[in-house]
């Protein structure tokens, strides 16, 4: 700091204003900030105590007489919207740093910057990356001070695509800071090339978890809580009953699918289950495996949203052609909600059907590429919805193919 640009700084109105602040406030941010202890916190403690010391080194230089004379043209200081006194009398208590923050922008911020960022704050609409949305959204929300934490909660999940913002509402999120570092983990809409296989990454899993302790039964017990709304389950026996040929294709795996079915009285329900297989060794650890091999297969999938390991596409034309091998013609119903799911909707032709679940990955990818799709599209948002669909749907004999 070059203290001899100030000559005036200790009569100056922003220097009493802030001087005020910190010294009324310090004491009980510093106690806050303490209990509260965090890393970020624990950082701006130290930003506190160390304006405070320089106020007082700021006072001491004053009182020396040691500032030389202002030179001209110097600019003076920026005049705060509020005086100290009228802050003491009328203002509201500031007790955290954050709230420091938001009063010293409201008092020297220039009114028209925050409305012109609130205004591009409101039209922000994720085009790109999550990673790039979040920074410009955080950018932003710098430059509107007065902005409810709620607000800014809402306002942010407005803006993002309708599968991130139905994946967040998923999990739980409700507050702006965990939206804002959930969002930037989620997958984006495309697959990563550099990503290992989700079967290959389940298996590590498995084995760091049988290395804490972790037993099959413990999993089998989670597995058992896995939510389904009763309407889908109730639509699929109703299916079978009516004599639908139920087929699975999922990029879970055996275990996992099995001990649900199993669970929910269903496991009659499917004549194929298509996905990564998986079983417990000799040592109780649960082991998974990609549905082919893709490290000595670069061409296992037939579109970029597949994922490495498993190509629902591929194992749909294979269904079809074992269907078409039968003498009674059958119709297929697809549904799913996940990006794997697109490439097999492309194997659909004229007059058989695609129910992609609205709001999640392989809607968008399906609104973006419609032409591409040759079958009838009809979508779900629950499973009052997805009961509804599929019960209209199979007023003749068909196959049905579930994600």
């Amino acid at each position: 700091m070059v203290w001899k640009s100030f000559p005036n700084l200790k009569s100056s109105k922003a220097f009493k204003w802030i001087q005020a602040i910190l010294w009324r406030r310090a004491p009980f941010l510093i106690k806050h900030l303490k209990n509260k202890g965090s890393e970020t916190e624990v950082e701006n403690l130290k930003e506190i105590e160390q304006l405070k010391t320089e106020v007082a080194l700021c006072k001491a230089v004053v009182a020396g007489n040691l500032l030389t004379d202002t030179p001209k043209g110097q600019a003076e200081a920026p005049k705060p919207r509020r005086k100290c006194t009228e802050m003491k009398r009328y203002g509201t208590a500031i007790g955290t740093w954050s709230e420091f923050q938001i009063e010293f922008k409201d008092q020297f911020y220039p009114y028209h910057v925050e409305n012109e960022a609130q205004s591009k704050l409101r039209r922000l609409r994720q085009e790109g990356s999550l990673r790039e949305h979040v920074q410009q959204f955080f950018e932003l929300s710098l430059q509107v001070p007065s902005l409810t934490e709620e607000d800014r909660f809402f306002t942010f999940m407005d803006g993002l695509k309708s599968w991130a913002k139905n994946e967040l509402e998923r999990m739980g999120v409700k507050e702006l800071s965990k939206a804002l570092t959930t969002a930037e983990s989620l997958i984006e809409l495309g697959v990563k090339k550099s990503k290992p296989p989700k079967s290959q990454a389940e298996d590590r899993m498995m084995k760091e978890l049988h290395s804490q302790g972790t037993r099959v039964e413990d999993i089998v017990a989670i597995l058992k809580r896995a939510p389904i709304h009763t309407r889908i389950i109730e639509a699929i026996k109703l299916a079978h009953a009516l004599g639908c040929d139920l087929k699975i294709v999922s990029d879970a795996n055996t275990f996992l699918i099995e001990t649900i079915l199993k669970h929910r009285g269903m496991e009659e329900c499917f004549s194929e289950i298509h996905t990564n297989p998986s079983f417990v060794d000799e040592e109780g650890r649960l082991r998974i495996f990609p549905h082919h091999d893709f490290t000595k297969s670069s061409r296992g999938r037939v579109h970029s949203s597949c994922p490495p390991n498993m190509c629902k596409g591929t194992v749909i034309e294979k269904i079809q052609a074992s269907l078409s091998m039968e003498d009674q013609k059958k119709t297929i119903i697809y549904f799913g909600d996940g990006l794997g799911d697109f490439c097999p909707s492309l194997k659909l032709g004229d007059g058989e059907y695609v129910m992609p679940r609205n709001g999640f990955p392989v809607w968008d990818l399906i609104c973006k590429n419609r032409s591409l799709i040759k079958a009838q599209i009809w979508e779900w948002s629950n499973g009052e919805d997805f009961a509804n669909v599929l019960l209209h749907l199979i007023s003749i004999p068909i196959n049905i193919t579930s994600a």
